[in-house]
């Protein structure tokens, strides 16, 4: 493989993986992980019902009412239930207007990130993008 080869493949890689972590629902839309042990009345900041480690431990139980704008699976919910874990921002079953709420576990703890597609951080990247006149700039990386 030539030099020139190595640069264009590693500009390709570079590029898409800006296109990635800038995605809708992609790295840089993440605005939170809150785990719940942490917050004992079940509350998550911004965003609407009460998220609590179901009794058995085998998931979240969501409690919310018609009011707090939430969805589940695309329908307006209200009521109680028990989520089980998302494998990722694609798949999250509970949203509230744009932004996705994705529950985790890991090692045998509980929790919700939240992505939302208006997060400053992915905003303030796509404008650095335009005033640079480079799809992968404002993702760091390292030259080959």
């Amino acid at each position: 493989m030539s030099t020139s080869d190595a640069r264009q493949r590693w500009k390709e890689w570079r590029e898409e993986r800006a296109e990635a972590a800038s995605a809708p629902y992609g790295p840089l839309a993440l605005t939170g992980t809150h785990w719940l042990s942490e917050l004992p009345e079940g509350r998550i900041p911004d965003t609407p019902g009460r998220w609590t480690e179901a009794p058995d431990g085998a998931g979240v139980l969501l409690t919310a009412s018609a009011g707090d704008g939430l969805t589940l699976d695309g329908r307006p919910f209200e009521g109680a239930t028990t989520l089980t874990a998302d494998a990722g921002p694609g798949s999250a079953r509970v949203a509230h207007g744009e932004r996705k709420l994705l529950v985790l576990c890991r090692e045998g703890q509980w929790a919700v990130r939240v992505f939302d597609p208006a997060a400053p951080g992915r905003r303030d990247r796509r404008l650095r993008v335009r005033r640079e006149l480079g799809a992968a700039r404002g993702v760091p990386s390292v030259r080959p």
